[in-house]
């Protein structure tokens, strides 16, 4: 797994993500400015491929899923901005996040660009 400014990209439950101390404090930092104070069940992640996009990929790929795990390691982390809270009328909260080379890699596999955040409520 590569580390860079605290943040690992690592295979959990299915999906591939970005999780670290950075990645807490953007989200405890928001959520403090909001007032939130529900803490998710799952750790604090930014979600670069989903459990339905990896499955898709694993049958497009076969064994190529290897690589494209290697190869999502080694993104560039350090270039994660947040730009706020984000929210919708059902309560459901996150951090908007702004990461450039994650939808880069995205495009690399043939994955549409992503809105990437980090959810702060169990909504």
């Amino acid at each position: 797994m590569a580390e860079s400014n605290n943040i690992i990209i690592k295979n959990a439950r299915g999906y591939i993500g970005a999780f670290g101390s950075r990645i807490d404090k953007l989200a405890n930092e928001t959520s403090l400015a909001a007032g939130i104070t529900i803490v998710p069940a799952a750790p604090y992640h930014i979600t670069l491929i989903t459990k339905d996009e990896l499955r898709q990929l694993t049958t497009d790929l076969s064994d190529k899923i290897d690589t494209l795990y290697e190869n999502a390691t080694k993104i560039d982390t350090k270039n994660i901005f947040s730009l706020g809270l984000g929210g919708d009328p059902k309560g459901v909260c996150w951090v908007v996040i702004i990461w450039n080379a994650g939808n880069i890699f995205r495009k690399k596999y043939g994955l549409s660009t992503k809105q990437f955040h980090i959810t702060l409520s169990n909504n």
